[in-house]
């Protein structure tokens, strides 16, 4: 089963690298904040190494649809921003931009894999071997089934 995936939303943090640890932390919780808003599905953030004197750090957000992303950027959006200038001031500087699926002919590749017996979003190395079709709830053993590559 299938589900077309929202829209990521990407943060990209730009760290001095003095602070780095401090930032890594307050990320963490602030990832699992903002898990909690309506609409957001999961993130992954990234590590760059690509500057000498500063770190970066580059998360997706992915979203259900435009409107959860609108709704935070209506809402809590400015709030959070505020909160982590005064947190952490000049020695982070945060870029954004929204990112939507291309139509490149690789779909399959843009859309989220759903566990048959629940419907969970599947990541990661979470693999078994599945039935052809899904179970009854009365014969689901309570794992998730996806597909195995």
């Amino acid at each position: 089963m299938k589900e077309q995936s929202g829209p990521i939303y990407e943060v990209t943090l730009s760290i001095d690298r003095e602070v780095a640890d401090d930032i890594d932390h307050w990320l963490a919780r602030h990832i699992e904040e903002m898990l909690l808003l309506p609409g957001f599905i999961r993130a992954k953030t990234f590590a760059l190494d690509d500057d000498p004197d500063r770190v970066r750090r580059v998360t997706h957000y992915y979203l259900e649809n435009d409107a959860a992303l609108d709704q935070y950027l209506t809402g809590p959006a400015a709030s959070m921003r505020q909160a982590a200038i005064e947190q952490f001031g000049d020695r982070c500087d945060a870029s954004r931009r929204i990112l939507h699926a291309a139509n490149t002919g690789t779909q399959e590749s843009d859309q989220q894999e759903l566990c048959l017996n629940c419907g969970t979003t599947l990541a990661g190395q979470l693999r078994q071997l599945r039935p052809t079709r899904p179970q009854p709830p009365d014969q689901r053993l309570g794992t998730h089934a996806g597909r195995v590559w």
